[in-house]
């Protein structure tokens, strides 16, 4: 037993300093370099950058996983359901209580394919996005010791009430907030759109 575990991990040392390891190295020396523009700005100011741009992919991946898959599979689960409206002319109870049994059962099993879908595009689209960033820059890009030395402090931002947050915080915080004011920029978007549309077929039906 002792044997398989060390074989395990030897395999994933080696797949982590071989594979993984250099991968991110790469990845974090391309993301150094796109922001290298700015490293005139204080490391804060970086950081808000690098949220807005998270913030942005997290929407655009969104929609991207979202769409058509989605609208596929309720329109599905709503067709499903609606079919047990016709059980009721069934007469025999067994047979009738059988039916609703069956639609009831497929129904459920196309609902645990939009879990598993939502659940997709939540971690592709907001979770990757959100760690990956974060880590890249509370570990490569703005750790402690390289604050100290831009800035003299290991925090990225001390407010006047004595609050002292990471980069990691910073970040999060405001990659939360953008993140919610482009779902309500796009809310707004929507019903504007849309209302046209509404106020055209109402006249129509006066």
């Amino acid at each position: 037993m002792e044997y398989i575990v060390d074989a395990f991990n030897a395999f994933f040392d080696l797949l982590y300093n071989n594979l993984l390891a250099p991968f991110l190295y790469w990845i974090a020396a391309f993301l150094n370099l796109l922001i290298s523009p700015l490293s005139a700005y204080p490391p804060r100011t970086q950081i808000i950058v690098v949220s807005v741009f998270g913030a942005i992919v997290s929407r655009i991946l969104a929609k991207r996983f979202r769409a058509k898959q989605e609208k596929r599979l309720l329109q599905e689960f709503k067709e499903r359901l609606s079919t047990l409206e016709y059980t009721k002319y069934i007469e025999d109870d067994k047979l009738r209580r059988g039916f609703r049994k069956g639609i009831n059962e497929s129904a459920d099993e196309v609902y645990e394919k939009i879990i598993l879908d939502k659940f997709f595009e939540m971690g592709i689209s907001y979770l990757f996005p959100l760690f990956f960033f974060l880590i890249w820059l509370q570990y490569s890009l703005f750790t402690p010791e390289n604050l100290k030395s831009l800035t003299g402090s290991p925090y990225v931002w001390v407010t006047d009430s004595g609050l002292k947050l990471s980069a990691a915080w910073v970040y999060l915080y405001f990659y939360n907030i953008l993140l919610f004011g482009l779902w309500i920029l796009e809310v707004i978007v929507r019903v504007v759109l849309k209302w046209p549309k509404v106020k055209k077929r109402n006249s129509l039906a006066i």
